[in-house]
């Protein structure tokens, strides 16, 4: 009964500690967890032992301020600890790597990618039966970094993240996530043969699920963001790739005939149909881009009015429409949408559908490429 009391007591004492911990500023829990430290020092027996989790709450509260390199002299501090042998449960494990991985993406510091990556390679060098296991990278590690260099335009180092993590020294395999991120920064990167290389992970992905469908290829599974994505691709390489609206569309048809075949992961939202008609938008086609935006938004309004409203039409969407009106140079079908708009918010006061800047720029694209003096 009195051991039962001693840890009772005891871990009420680590749990207030730890309370008080999460409600201090990051330099004044810095400071007290020193000092608990060196309390620890001086009179083990009588002392708070410092544990694992009284870092990581100190390193989290560093990566929420973006405090890279006070994050990053903690860890260096626990390593130290560790290292004495008198602080055996000190070893630095995922959750505090991850944690400083967080702080250094969150700082944006020049070269703040070169010490995500020395962290990363730190944590895979751990991965030797002889060192420390419980550092060794996770998917969740591996894809946060991805995402990290996706934000960042890294598009090549996005890219070999990928392989990195198929590498056996790893023990991870990439998973949706992993794919969705690399696709992202070929997406945003806008660069030429960005689109066609998404569409190859596309397909990838595709051959590893649908053509090898196990349990174990669940994970990469192709989602709705998956597609959406390499939509998002082939509309931003227009101005490289002459059918890249064609390709576009075709991918939104794609998903209508999965999802009309039972696959309720890919059904295409807003977002699909607004991005291929922005793609029109983009294309330059004058004899076609304003015929098929036209009959792009029709198909929306027509699949909300029979009840789907993951395909209502938004201010997004009009406005695409009216940028491929003016390329097809078809003020008649502009000014009539136009109009729609207008009334539409006028009568329900929906921000949604509110028209913004970009509607009226496009409108004044639609009048000036008219040539009409009205």
């Amino acid at each position: 009964n009195n051991n039962n009391n001693n840890n009772n007591n005891n871990n009420k004492i680590i749990h207030n500690f730890h309370t008080n911990l999460r409600k201090l500023p990051a330099r004044e829990a810095e400071d007290k967890l020193f000092h608990t430290v060196h309390q620890y020092e001086v009179d083990p027996e009588n002392s708070l032992r410092p544990l694992p989790h009284s870092f990581s709450i100190v390193l989290n509260s560093y990566a929420q301020m973006g405090a890279a390199r006070e994050a990053q002299a903690l860890l260096d501090v626990m390593h130290h600890l560790y290292g004495e042998g008198k602080y055996h449960w000190l070893r630095p494990q995922v959750a505090h790597y991850s944690s400083v991985i967080n702080a250094w993406m969150r700082s944006g510091e020049a070269g703040y990618l070169d010490q995500v990556d020395g962290l990363l390679q730190e944590m895979e060098d751990f991965s030797s039966p002889s060192c420390l296991s419980s550092a060794r990278p996770n998917q969740i590690v591996y894809n946060k970094v991805i995402h990290g260099l996706a934000k960042a335009g890294e598009l090549e180092r996005a890219e070999h993240m990928l392989e990195r993590i198929s590498s056996s020294s790893s023990r991870c395999v990439p998973d949706i996530i992993s794919f969705n991120g690399v696709l992202h920064a070929l997406a945003k990167s806008g660069k030429r043969g960005s689109a066609q290389r998404a569409e190859e992970i596309l397909q990838r992905l595709e051959v590893m699920h649908y053509e090898q469908n196990s349990n174990a290829n669940e994970i990469v599974r192709p989602d709705l963001y998956t597609y959406n994505t390499v939509i998002d691709a082939w509309a931003k390489s227009c101005k490289y790739e002459p059918d890249a609206a064609e390709r576009a569309e075709a991918l939104l048809r794609r998903m209508e005939e999965m999802h009309a075949s039972g696959n309720k992961s890919v059904k295409p939202d807003t977002v699909s149909y607004t991005t291929v008609i922005d793609a029109w938008s983009k294309s330059g086609n004058k004899a076609v881009a304003g015929e098929r935006a036209d009959a792009l938004l029709k198909s929306m309004d027509d699949m909300f009015l029979s009840g789907n409203e993951d395909v209502k039409p938004n201010a997004f969407t009009f406005t695409a429409c009216l940028n491929a009106f003016a390329v097809s140079n078809d003020p008649t079908r502009a000014e009539a949408l136009f109009e729609r708009m207008h009334r539409m918010f006028e009568a329900t006061g929906n921000e949604d559908i509110q028209p913004s800047v970009e509607t009226y720029n496009a409108m004044i694209k639609v009048w000036a490429h008219s040539g009409r003096d009205d």
